[in-house]
């Protein structure tokens, strides 16, 4: 049974929305990433005079490389999303309170995971 005095899944969520600011049109859920914004982003670094991220894409030793998640063409390292580093605060940010302010270790940890 549920108690009157908890705030609601949606409560909870629409606040740390608020706080993170990071409620969009495409993404309600709360975390802060949609692939839509990961895939905008490293195209505006890709497409950046003397852009690292593009040398990297074109050096086959790198770890970096092209790969299809949901039918969107992204940049991945090593097998994992590469999040652009205007994104990584707030990435971090949300996963630091839902991982109930969890140290860098931990943190760490749980991002590194597949």
């Amino acid at each position: 049974m549920a108690n009157d005095d908890e705030p609601s899944t949606d409560k909870v969520q629409s606040h740390m929305n608020k706080l993170f600011n990071i409620w969009n049109r495409n993404n309600n859920s709360g975390f802060p990433l949609n692939l839509s914004d990961v895939q905008r982003i490293q195209n505006l670094e890709l497409n950046l005079r003397n852009s690292k991220l593009k040398a990297f894409i074109e050096d086959s030793k790198s770890g970096y490389y092209y790969d299809f998640i949901e039918d969107m063409k992204l940049i991945l390292y090593e097998g994992k999303i590469y999040v652009p580093e205007s994104l990584r605060g707030r990435t971090l940010g949300w996963y630091h309170h839902y991982l109930n302010h969890s140290g860098g270790d931990r943190l760490a940890n749980t991002l590194s995971t597949v």
